[in-house]
C-alpha cells in the first residue's frame, strides 16, 4: 500500500477499532510500494501489535495523514526515551519517516491467505529477490498482475468472517 489509500476515513476507523479490539482484518493492498511482496490487488490479513515493538523485517500497516499504509519495519529508534519505528517499501530507494508506535495498527501475517513468513514461501522469496533486480521483470509481473486482478472473482463475504 502506499501513501493514498482507497479507503474512506470512516472505513480506516473500522479497520482501527477492529484491531485495537484484538480481531484480526482483511484488507485488500494497493500501490506498488511493496512489489514483489505485496501486488496491488492482493488480500492482506493484520493481526493487532499486542505489546512490545515490531520485530525489524515484520510488515506493519501503519496509520498517517496519508491514510493507511503496510511498509517493512527496517530500524528501531529511540530519543529521549520515545521509540519509534522506521519503515520501507520493499521497491521504494528511501526510508519513511519515523512513525510513532501509536501509529502502528498491526502486522500482515498473510497475503491471500497465505503465510507471509512459512518454509513454503522460500521459491517465492528467491524469485522475489530475482524480480528486484530486473525492471523488465517486474514491468511483465505487473502485466500478469493487472490480469490476474481484472479476471478473478470476487471476494465473497466468508473470507472476511
Amino acid at each position: 500500500m502506499n501513501g493514498q489509500t482507497a479507503y474512506s476515513d470512516a472505513a480506516i476507523e473500522l479497520i482501527a477499532d477492529a484491531l485495537q479490539s484484538g480481531h484480526p482484518v482483511k484488507i485488500r493492498g494497493h500501490g506498488a510500494s511493496m512489489i514483489p511482496t505485496i501486488w496491488p490487488g492482493d488480500v492482506l490479513t493484520i493481526r493487532s501489535v499486542t505489546g512490545g515493538l515490531p520485530l525489524v523485517g515484520e510488515i506493519v500497516l501503519t496509520r498517517g495523514e496519508n491514510g493507511l499504509r503496510a511498509h517493512r519495519v527496517i530500524a528501531h529508534r529511540t530519543l529521549n526515551d520515545v521509540t519509534s519505528i522506521v519503515t520501507r517499501g520493499d521497491a521504494l530507494g528511501r526510508d519513511d519517516s519515523n512513525i510513532g508506535l501509536s501509529a502502528v495498527l498491526g502486522t500482515v501475517i498473510c497475503r491471500n491467505d497465505e503465510p507471509l513468513y512459512s518454509p513454503k514461501s522460500y521459491r517465492r522469496r528467491l524469485f522475489e529477490k530475482a524480480l528486484l533486480r530486473s525492471r523488465a521483470l517486474q514491468t511483465i509481473a505487473l502485466k500478469l498482475n493487472a490480469l490476474r486482478n481484472r479476471y478473478a472473482w470476487p471476494l465473497s463475504s466468508r473470507q472476511f468472517a
